[in-house]
């Protein structure tokens, strides 16, 4: 059941399924595109602001699973101020889960 209608940045068609969905960050924010208009305009692009890595799929996945490991590896193992530091890892878990609930699951399969 779709119940949003997402718009793909780039060519502002309306993205119908859940498997033409690429999400990115730019600038903070999280912005959908297809994923014709990902590989043609931003595949490969990369800054602070830009993150060219896609926050769906396979490898946003591993890397949120990374995160969560990595990060609560070091807030267990570490002591004092370090700790803080386990804060950082859970970033890219915020945008993952930003991504699913802003824009995913509300496209077909």
């Amino acid at each position: 059941m779709v119940s949003k209608t997402i718009i793909c940045d780039k060519c502002s068609q309306e993205i119908m399924i859940k498997d033409d969905l690429v999400t990115v960050t730019m600038f903070f924010e999280v912005i959908p595109y297809h994923e014709g208009c990902y590989a043609s305009d931003l595949k490969g692009t990369g800054s602070f602001f830009i993150n060219s890595r896609p926050l769906n799929g396979l490898s946003g996945t591993i890397s949120t699973v990374i995160s969560i490991l990595f990060g609560l590896w070091v807030f267990f193992y570490t002591e004092g101020s370090f700790r803080l530091i386990a804060l950082f890892f859970f970033i890219p878990i915020l945008y993952r889960l930003y991504s699913y609930l802003a824009y995913e699951r509300h496209l077909e399969a």
